[in-house]
């Protein structure tokens, strides 16, 4: 018996599609129905198996069926529950999961007003009160955003209390595992206090299964290449760390053979808490404890068994396991790479193997990565070929003895040595990272719906049986297919006639966004950054708008028009223009702001931009007011059968000389000028634009208290349709021809409260 010729993975395999099944809506339902209904025919001999099949279906539609809001998301003020996760401290926080005895889960945070913050110890298993301010996660408010709400739904956990201050959390007793939680935060302050600080980032990561401490980039960096699943510890690192462990006690004569087994049996569940306890970590650990189990009684098992017997295991224990990426991409890769065995035995050589186990890590989870990512680096195999085995046989070793430095040398000596190697593993990476950005060239397809990611999948399962079997026409064809799905994909945004105006939410400012028919062209409208006070200004730019455009498959804006120069409409426009293919960058002759590596032109009144497609009229500004508001540019133009007008800022005297000068300001949609301050929007401006819809982009309670009421009250006089980021999030305008559709991102409360 082999590691390909198991028998329990089918079984498994059909209580995951149950839950599969569950989770999908549409067309996707039906593909997968039509998909499992092909797979049963082919059992229609052995009824045994065929009934066994649809049993587990059927359990597992049940069983992992995703969990379900509370009809009601507003709980109590005070509630008493058990704290039944680890409890996480940041400089800025404090977090954990509690559980009460109706098996409700919610989530509690204590923001501390200053990072050097004492706050009690709280441990795992402590029964507590708390009281506070409980509600729902707030939503993603775009498209491609992420949505921790969902995220936290896939646990169980919908709503989160807010505590205004530490004392409003008492609690008693704690459980023996908080005792292990204690231990391993105690390791990790060790750890922290005898290394380098760059190599204790990577010990982190890779020991204890904490990336935060790695810098952004570099975490960046390594997803952009298909290189996460090294920071996130796997069967690789459980792997190194077992076979070592045991080497080191066989070869040395310390332990027989049965000695070094039992010793990890023992071991492996210490590491398992030691590195966080994820999908992949569990998932590691389990499987390597059946392998031992197994051997010491003289018994081969099949590997599929084992991974088999494991995923099940995971999903009867914590069925919301099945809707997280992390468990996903690790059970995927894993099996993957059981099921070709045949085809790594017939590789010749150690780098021809390496190659080919990257080719499939990285099919196995291509469309789930550009589901959740929006793009993958085509290099990314080149990129695993060189740091797979570079962290395998170095990196990953030398975290491990360093991390037992820190116990058994001076502070000094332990220190000095991690320097080293945190040096060496710089340039190594800094030199990786500059070769990379020579050779970037990501391939930017969208939110791949989950009808394409079966189709994806399918082809691939199809490809891999014929490249075991060697069959390599067959399987060179599925392989070219899976290429096609993706780029047909890619294609159909040139292929649609629909085109989309957005205003999307970026808290307090503006940022539109225009695709045209055919994909002839991308415009923005402004690209705000974040408030001043923020110290991160390309947060707005990476959580929002980067996302949303690529979520629909954009990597190149033809233009960006800025109105002015203040931060809430041109303070992502740098980060854009570094990150993507910015063609022109439009602003008035007032603007005082010149952008390097971007043609960068000037609009004022009279002035038409033009692209195919599209044509701007610019109103103003004509000459210079002084003011930067008064300076935004406003322009007009047709689109989607409906006249737009967008003001940037302008107030009140500029509305009034644009009615001076202008013998028609009619529009369909008017972008209300300054979010909907005061200082805008007269009466007279109002009646003479005579617009039907008014966009407002406004921060949720924002500071300035935008839009003012006074605005709202005279769109509303007006009996205008008024869509606003603060109320609906991103706003859309679908359109075909001369006929759309608004429609916005999150329910549209038609009350207008």
């Amino acid at each position: 018996m082999n590691a390909f010729t198991g028998r329990w993975h089918l079984p498994v395999l059909a209580f995951a599609a149950g839950g599969v099944l569950a989770s999908l809506e549409g067309e996707a339902f039906y593909i997968f129905v039509l998909l499992i209904t092909v797979v049963l025919y082919g059992f229609r001999a052995h009824i045994p198996q065929l009934l066994l099949s649809l049993v587990l279906l059927a359990a597992g539609f049940i069983y992992l069926t995703p969990p379900s809001p509370p009809a009601s998301m507003k709980g109590p003020d005070t509630w008493t529950a058990v704290i039944d996760s680890e409890v996480k401290e940041t400089s800025y926080a404090l977090q954990f999961l509690m559980e009460d005895e109706q098996g409700i889960r919610q989530q509690v945070r204590f923001m501390k007003g200053d990072p050097d913050e004492q706050v009690p110890v709280y441990h795992h298993g402590s029964l507590c009160t708390v009281s506070g301010t409980a509600g729902p996660f707030d939503p993603a408010r775009n498209p491609g955003e992420f949505d921790y709400a969902a995220y936290m739904a896939t646990q169980g956990v919908f709503t989160e209390m807010m505590v205004e201050n530490h004392s409003d959390i008492t609690c008693h007793g704690r459980s023996y595992v908080s005792f292990i939680y204690e231990w391993r935060t105690n390791l990790l302050k060790r750890v922290q206090q005898q290394l380098d600080p760059g190599a204790f980032s990577w010990i982190k990561a890779l020991v204890f299964g904490e990336k935060d401490a790695i810098p952004e980039e570099i975490t960046e960096w390594f997803q952009t290449y298909n290189l996460s699943h090294i920071l996130a510890i796997s069967g690789l690192h459980a792997g190194l760390l077992a076979g070592g462990v045991y080497m080191v006690l066989y070869r040395s004569g310390l332990a027989t053979r049965r000695q070094a087994g039992v010793f990890l049996l023992l071991f492996l569940p210490s590491y398992t808490i030691l590195a966080g306890a994820a999908p992949s970590v569990i998932r590691a650990c389990v499987m390597a404890l059946i392998v031992l189990l197994f051997s010491m009684v003289n018994h081969r098992i099949p590997l599929s068994d084992v991974i088999a017997w494991t995923a099940g295991f995971l999903l009867v224990w914590k069925p919301d396991y099945l809707h997280q990426a992390g468990f996903q991409f690790s059970f995927l890769v894993t099996f993957s790479l059981i099921l070709s065995v045949p085809v790594l035995k017939r590789a010749s050589g150690l780098w021809q193997q390496t190659i080919i186990i990257s080719l499939i890590c990285l099919l196995s989870i291509l469309p789930l990565q550009i589901r959740y990512f929006y793009e993958f680096q085509p290099l990314s195999l080149f990129a695993n070929v060189a740091m797979v085995p570079y962290f395998s046989f170095f990196v990953i070793p030398v975290s491990f003895l360093l991390f037992l430095s820190a116990f058994v040398l001076p502070g000094d000596v332990s220190r000095g040595v991690s320097s080293l190697f945190s040096d060496f593993h710089h340039s190594i990476l800094s030199a990786g990272m500059s070769a990379g950005d020579l050779l970037d060239i990501p391939w930017v397809i969208g939110e791949l719906a989950s009808s394409a990611v079966l189709v994806f999948m399918i082809l691939f399962v199809r490809m891999m049986i014929h490249w075991c079997r060697g069959k390599l026409e067959r399987c060179f064809a599925y392989g070219a297919a899976c290429a096609g799905v993706l780029m047909v994909y890619a294609s159909l945004p040139y292929l649609s006639p629909e085109g989309t105006v957005t205003m999307l939410d970026i808290g307090q400012g503006d940022s539109f966004v225009i695709e045209l028919p055919y994909r002839k062209g991308v415009w923005m409208i402004d690209a705000a950054g974040p408030p001043p006070y923020m110290e991160d200004e390309t947060k707005t730019a990476k959580t929002v708008i980067v996302p949303f455009l690529k979520s629909r498959g954009i990597d190149t804006i033809d233009t960006i028009l800025i109105t002015h120069e203040d931060s809430d409409h041109n303070g992502s426009v740098p980060y854009l223009i570094d990150q993507l293919d910015v063609g022109n960058v439009v602003t008035s002759p007032f603007y005082p702001v010149q952008y390097k590596g971007v043609k960068q032109r000037e609009a004022s009144a009279g002035d038409h931009l033009k692209t195919d497609g599209l044509s701007m009229r610019v109103l103003h500004p004509a000459e210079n007011t002084g003011d930067a508001n008064d300076n935004s540019l406003v322009v007009t133009f047709d689109l989607g059968g409906k006249s737009w007008m967008f003001t940037g800022d302008i107030s009140v005297p500029v509305e009034k000389q644009l009615l001076q000068d202008l013998p028609d300001v009619r529009t369909d949609v008017l972008k209300v000028a300054h979010h909907g301050s005061d200082t805008s929007s007269s009466d007279a401006w109002l009646d003479e634009v005579n617009a039907g819809t008014a966009w407002v982009s406004a921060g949720v309670e924002n500071r300035y208290g935008h839009p003012h009421e006074e605005v709202v009250e005279k769109l509303m006089e007006r009996d205008m349709l008024i869509l606003r980021t603060d109320q609906s999030g991103a706003v859309h305008y679908n359109f075909y021809g001369d006929d759309g559709t608004f429609s916005t991102f999150l329910p549209y409360n038609a009350s207008r409260k």
